[in-house]
């Protein structure tokens, strides 16, 4: 069991690095608006997709300006919403937000972090979603089509980077909503 775990780690951190060095272009961390950047999103989706109706944005965060490398974390947030709406046959609506929360130290030297939380919810999935203990592992038995998993794992790593953390829960049945905290630039 400890030589498959071994193997899946070091196949995860292949596909990092095969990913990034992949990549045409340098990513730079910087200052960037995320509410912009949801509504630039919302707007390629439609573009790409039609009307788009299952996707709705609400932005209610009062800040939103972070720091993190704006071209990857708009590529995996595109790619999960797409994936994340491919899942559900059946119709459903993807809910995307944003809010302000402090949350607190992890040490008595640490005081609370500000961080913006984009939340990103669903109805409800094709196959049943059982990959909340699984979060970060590369999906390599993962059900064909179903990409989530790698898509939240490269959105785990763009947003640990940046200083950030991710939360996910099972809604319902097959449903999921997933919190992203991006620390305040």
């Amino acid at each position: 069991m400890r030589a498959v775990k071994k193997a899946a780690e070091a196949a995860g951190e292949l596909s990092r690095q095969l990913m990034v060095f992949g990549q045409t272009t340098v990513a730079i961390s910087a200052p960037v608006d995320v509410h912009a950047m949801l509504t630039d999103l919302a707007d390629q989706i439609r573009r790409i997709r039609g009307d788009a109706i299952w996707l709705k944005v609400g932005l209610a965060g009062t800040r939103s300006v972070v720091r993190l490398e704006k071209e990857n974390l708009e590529r995996a947030l595109l790619n999960l919403l797409i994936h994340m709406h491919e899942a559900m046959p059946l119709g459903g609506t993807i809910v995307i937000g944003t809010r302000d929360v402090s949350v607190p130290g992890t040490s008595a030297s640490t005081h609370w972090t500000d961080f913006l939380v984009v939340d990103i919810g669903n109805g409800v999935f094709a196959e049943p979603m059982d990959i909340e203990a699984r979060l970060f592992e590369p999906p390599f038995d993962m059900p064909d089509g179903s990409m989530i998993a790698l898509d939240l794992l490269l959105l785990h790593d763009i947003v640990t980077v940046a200083g950030g953390f991710i939360e996910m829960a099972a809604t319902g049945e097959r449903g999921i909503a997933i919190r992203v905290f991006l620390p305040f630039a």
